[in-house]
């Protein structure tokens, strides 16, 4: 009889715990969603850009992305040829695109502060290191570039 009732209560403080992990793991918030387009609006709050300026940056960052985009899809297919069949011609090719991307996004960063003020300017470094956190951020996790 006594044993019946050390099971019951072994069995219920089992249970009891493992309500509470599952508790906690349900109830625990998650990790912050980053929308894609929320580093432009933090780009226009750090610059902080006029309404004429928002449309010119808006605008160069979706030419920025379309470019990128386009890279991205073109090196994607030449890695996989390079990995199915090793050429030199590839290889060049790849890092070709790399060097384009970056050049594209430092011709991006120019275009930007050619759209700033002079009291605007300080605050250009400041974007350009979140701007390359930002990509780079989105770089080693899902490959993608971002805006």
């Amino acid at each position: 009889m006594k044993k019946d009732i050390v099971y019951k209560l072994i069995i219920g403080l089992l249970l009891g715990i493992n309500l509470l992990q599952m508790g906690t793991f349900m109830f625990n918030p998650q990790p912050e969603q980053r929308p894609k387009e929320e580093f432009q609006y933090l780009a226009i709050k750090i610059l902080n850009l006029t309404s004429e300026q928002q449309n010119t940056f808006l605008s160069f960052a979706h030419e920025h992305k379309n470019k990128m985009e386009i890279l991205y899809k073109k090196e994607s297919h030449l890695v996989t040829q390079y990995f199915e069949t090793p050429t030199d011609s590839l290889l060049k090719t790849i890092s070709n695109i790399e060097m384009k991307k970056i050049q594209i996004t430092e011709q991006h960063f120019l275009d930007i502060k050619k759209i700033l003020d002079t009291n605007q300017i300080s605050a250009f470094a400041t974007f350009k290191k979140e701007a390359l956190n930002n990509i780079l951020e989105k770089d080693s996790s899902s490959g993608i570039p971002r805006d």
